[in-house]
């Protein structure tokens, strides 16, 4: 019972890449699975599905117009939290470490990114990580959220062929503004649970609670001025042991995110199968910009068939 299914699928992992699925902040929340593992020997690497124009950094190595290797001598733009987080990462490991940006595309560029760090890596596991939830929903839920970047990140990967490929959702309840039905949450975990494919939970305690915190803590004071992270913040109150309804950015006058035990757990799942669940990632399969993967996915959102709010009976 101690032993997670999560546990026995990396144990004889060797070189892992920890990647964000969509934005700057996604790959900040995977830094405590990548400092834990590589506390265990692990080769990590990380990279991210990143918000920043790739062009637009200097000091960082190019190895494909999609693919950009950054590190902490790297110049970072207004808004750059992978630029940070190498910084943060390289003085918290005592070594260079690098952040691997990928930019933004649609299914076919991001799958070439993924190949290459692959083969370059020789990575045998990939993690994608979700700073929040809606990565999990199916496609016929009251509200998906913003799935754009997590739907390219999950398509181009269910196509990779190669290293085990792992789904890790984190802060539960911190997309309460996008609407995002926190039962039908549940609903799809039961779903992916009777397929075989949830690998269990982890807690934001301890030594992780402190990495994320510091980390964290660290980037956004470097980042003042620039749009904050809601899930971020989201975790760190969780981390306090705050409950319910918590204004988690100053000054925010949306509506608030609900905060519990449950924000703080990593939710792993065998990402081919929640991939092959969804029902609208076939029609992103073919892109190749941005733009494209943006307006597929609006054509599908505008004609599907939702299913109305769920609560939760308890």
């Amino acid at each position: 019972m101690l032993n997670q299914t999560i546990d026995t699928r990396l144990a004889h992992s060797q070189s892992i890449l920890i990647a964000g699925g969509g934005g700057g902040y996604d790959v900040v929340c995977g830094a405590p699975i990548a400092l834990a593992l590589a506390r265990q020997g692990k080769d990590v690497h990380i990279a991210g599905f990143s918000s920043t124009p790739i062009n637009d950094i200097a000091n960082a190595t190019q190895h494909s117009p999609f693919l950009v290797e950054v590190t902490a001598r790297s110049s970072r733009p207004s808004y750059f939290p992978e630029g940070w987080l190498a910084k943060a990462l390289s003085d918290r490991m005592a070594r260079d470490v690098s952040v691997w940006c990928m930019g933004a595309s649609g299914v076919g560029p991001l799958l070439e990114s993924y190949t290459r760090l692959v083969r370059d890596l020789s990575i045998d596991t990939i993690i994608l990580v979700d700073g929040g939830v809606d990565s999990l929903l199916r496609g016929d839920e009251n509200a998906l959220g913003s799935p754009l970047e997590d739907a390219i990140s999950l398509a181009a990967l269910s196509l990779l062929e190669g290293p085990q490929r792992i789904l890790a959702a984190v802060a539960f309840g911190a997309e309460r503004l996008d609407q995002i039905c926190h039962a039908q949450v549940l609903a799809r975990v039961a779903a992916l649970t009777n397929a075989g494919a949830w690998l269990g939970c982890e807690c934001l305690e301890g030594v992780a609670a402190t990495d994320l915190s510091e980390i964290a803590e660290y980037i956004l004071q470097n980042q003042r001025g620039m749009r904050q992270s809601i899930v971020i913040a989201s975790l760190i109150s969780a981390i306090r042991g705050d409950f319910g309804d918590v204004a988690v950015l100053p000054h925010a006058t949306t509506t608030p995110p609900w905060i519990s035990p449950l924000t703080s757990l990593f939710w792993y799942f065998d990402l081919p199968e929640v991939a092959r669940q969804n029902l609208y990632l076939s029609k992103l399969i073919n892109t190749t910009t941005y733009d494209q993967a943006a307006e597929y996915l609006g054509g599908y959102l505008k004609s599907r068939v939702k299913r109305g709010w769920e609560a939760i009976p308890i």
